[in-house]
C-alpha cells in the first residue's frame, strides 16, 4: 500500500481558500518534465474525468498559483517539488507504522487510534477522513503545514 497526494493548497487562516489566483498563468507541462516519473508515480489522477496531466493542471491552476508568493512555492517546478518533499517529510505510512498502525486484512483500528497517533507524532491534529466500504477505510489525511513549508511547529500559516 502507498499513500499518494491530492494537492498543496495555500490558505488563508479560518477559509478554504483562495482558489484560482492567476487565471492567466496556465499550467505548462514542461516545467515540471524533470519531475515526471516521481509525479506519475506519487501524484497520480483516480478520476476518469480528469486524467494525467489534467489532474496537475487543475491543481496549479486552483491551488498552486494561490501560493506563489511564498518562496518554495514560486512556479510550477517548485510547487510540484515542495509537494513531494512535503509528502515524504510526512509519509502517512510511515507515521502510523512507527506507532504500530499497519496495513492489514485482519486487523482494525478506531479513528480515535489514528488521531492519537498522528497528534503524538506532529503535534497537530490532522483532519482525517474514513469511509465504509465493507469495511472502513482512511482515505484522506489534511495537515496545515506553515507557510516557510517547514516543521509543523513554526509559526506562521497559511495566511496573509
Amino acid at each position: 500500500m502507498s499513500w499518494t497526494v491530492h494537492g498543496l493548497w495555500p490558505t488563508q487562516e479560518g477559509t478554504l481558500g483562495p482558489n484560482y489566483c492567476n487565471n492567466t498563468w496556465k499550467f505548462n507541462l514542461q516545467q515540471v518534465q524533470v519531475l515526471r516519473p516521481l509525479l506519475d508515480i506519487k501524484w497520480p489522477s483516480f478520476s476518469v474525468q480528469d486524467p494525467l496531466p489534467n489532474n496537475w493542471q487543475h491543481e496549479w491552476e486552483k491551488h498552486g498559483t494561490c501560493g506563489t508568493s511564498v518562496q518554495d512555492l514560486r512556479d510550477e517546478l517548485h510547487y510540484f517539488n515542495t509537494t513531494l518533499q512535503l509528502h515524504q517529510k510526512y509519509s502517512l505510512q510511515s507515521l502510523l507504522a512507527s506507532r504500530g498502525i499497519v496495513p492489514s486484512s485482519s486487523v482494525t483500528y478506531t479513528p480515535d487510534a489514528v488521531l492519537t497517533a498522528l497528534h503524538d507524532i506532529l503535534g497537530v491534529y490532522p483532519n482525517v477522513i474514513c469511509v465504509r466500504d465493507e469495511g472502513r477505510f482512511v482515505t484522506e489525511r489534511k495537515t496545515v503545514i506553515p507557510r516557510n513549508c517547514g516543521d509543523l511547529h513554526d509559526q506562521g500559516l497559511w495566511s496573509n
